[in-house]
């Protein structure tokens, strides 16, 4: 049996503008890679998502509504 090459982490420093605030972001995403027998079986990718709310909406994190007492970071049906 063939084991999967695990790639290690990577990381990537991106600095762009956000087109429709003018706020300059220098965002950091990582990631892993999982491969096996040449195809990709796990890519788990991750990034700040409160730095793009800031750079994004035109009054930052203080623009979005209060988060209810549930959260779901995928739709509430979704099932594993």
């Amino acid at each position: 049996m063939r084991r999967a090459l695990q790639a290690g982490g990577y990381v990537d420093m991106t600095h762009a503008r956000a087109a429709g605030t003018g706020r300059l972001i220098h965002h950091l995403f990582a990631g892993r890679l999982v491969a096996e027998r040449g195809q990709i079986k796990l890519l788990r990718e991750s990034l700040n998502v409160v730095a793009a709310v800031q750079a994004l909406n035109p009054k930052g994190a203080a623009g979005l509504p209060p988060p209810p007492t549930e959260i779901f970071s995928v739709p509430s049906d979704y099932v594993s």
